[in-house]
């Protein structure tokens, strides 16, 4: 559940899982996201977007809080738009525009995928270092074993001298 309602503000960077984000730089996608959990570091987070379905890391200083507009509209209302000659954006309707936000959701796939691989490479480490740790237990258990053989044949060797 958005933790919006609660907020003083939409810039407030006090994120718990299921609020509602935007990027906040110019130039980015103007998606929704939603806050999955914290990821790797306590700066960062990892979200979804909205629209896709897509996942991946992002820090807690490149979002901020979407409005209630924004959450109602499903994307950020881009702040920036007033910025250009005309008051619009120069790239709405650019071929370029449409390239760059391809290759943006072809790297933001990439970046799930790789986060993906990392997350299964670090469950076989787990995995390998559990198998580690019974082949030292079961070395231990069999020299113990060994030492135990020994010391009952020496006994046995001394009641027959």
């Amino acid at each position: 559940m958005t933790n919006i309602p609660n907020q003083a503000t939409a810039s407030n960077n006090d994120f718990v899982t299921g609020d509602y984000v935007v990027l906040t730089s110019p130039g980015t996608e103007d998606v929704l996201l939603e806050i999955i959990d914290h990821k790797y570091t306590p700066d960062m987070y990892r979200v979804k977007i909205l629209a896709t379905g897509l996942c991946g890391p992002i820090f807690k200083d490149e979002i901020r809080h979407a409005t209630a507009a924004e959450i109602e509209a499903g994307h950020r209302i881009d702040q920036f738009s007033n910025l250009g000659n005309s008051g619009k954006t120069d790239s709405l309707g650019d071929d370029t525009h449409v390239e760059k936000k391809q290759q943006v959701e072809l790297l933001q796939t990439e970046v799930a995928r790789l986060n993906h691989k990392c997350e299964m490479q670090a469950t076989e480490m787990l995995a390998m270092q559990a198998e580690i740790d019974l082949l030292r237990d079961a070395k231990a258990t069999e020299q113990a074993i060994e030492r135990e053989i020994n010391s009952t044949v020496c006994l046995v060797e001394g009641m027959h001298l």
